[in-house]
């Protein structure tokens, strides 16, 4: 942890970089990779430093100039997007919470297109006990088996995550959907 961090932004970084590491198994150096809502490409950046050719698509890329070896696409999921060619993989982190259920679907549906037919999706999103919003920032949330309903009516679900945030700086990740720690438990989705 570099001294100027606070523990609880280490904790986040280091989640968020276990996401986006989940998608290594199924890619090989030089494979092209979709960064889906990139924001500021700190994810994009994992996976260029990994040897993937990354294109991060984000509808705001204020802050993805800084990072290097990516191509960048300004546009809104929801509207007309460039061509980009297909992906072997496509990463879609921290973000689908952000959607309306509708359009969760319709963002899936278009996944599908831009993926190659052996090509993943890693998605995730945080676990709502109840289906309820713990985030106002959030648009709708999913309960570990509605998460796995919406991406498994598109896609086949080849393995699931939980990721717990335990403490100031500990990140856990487990294929098991049991025992929430303090309801700050992510999810994740690798699906082909």
């Amino acid at each position: 942890m570099l001294a100027t961090e606070s523990p609880k932004r280490y904790r986040i970084l280091n989640g968020m970089a276990r996401k986006y590491e989940t998608v290594l198994p199924y890619v090989r150096p030089g494979d092209r990779v979709l960064d889906l809502c990139a924001g500021s490409g700190f994810g994009s950046q994992i996976l260029a430093n990994s040897g993937l050719r990354v294109v991060a698509l984000d509808r705001y890329p204020d802050c993805l100039p800084y990072r290097t070896g990516i191509e960048i696409v300004k546009a809104n999921v929801l509207e007309t997007v460039p061509d980009m060619g297909v992906f072997d993989a496509v990463t879609w982190i921290d973000a689908i919470e952000h959607f309306r259920l509708p359009d969760q679907n319709i963002i899936l549906d278009r996944i599908r297109g831009w993926l190659k037919p052996e090509g993943v999706l890693i998605v995730d999103t945080p676990i709502s006990d109840t289906g309820g919003l713990k985030n106002q920032r959030h648009v709708h949330e999913h309960t570990w088996q509605s998460f796995g309903e919406i991406v498994g009516s598109k896609f086949s679900i080849l393995r699931r995550y939980r990721i717990d945030f335990v403490g100031d700086c500990i990140t856990v990740m487990t294929e098991s959907s049991n025992g929430f720690a303090d309801g700050f438990s992510d999810q994740v989705i690798v699906s082909k």
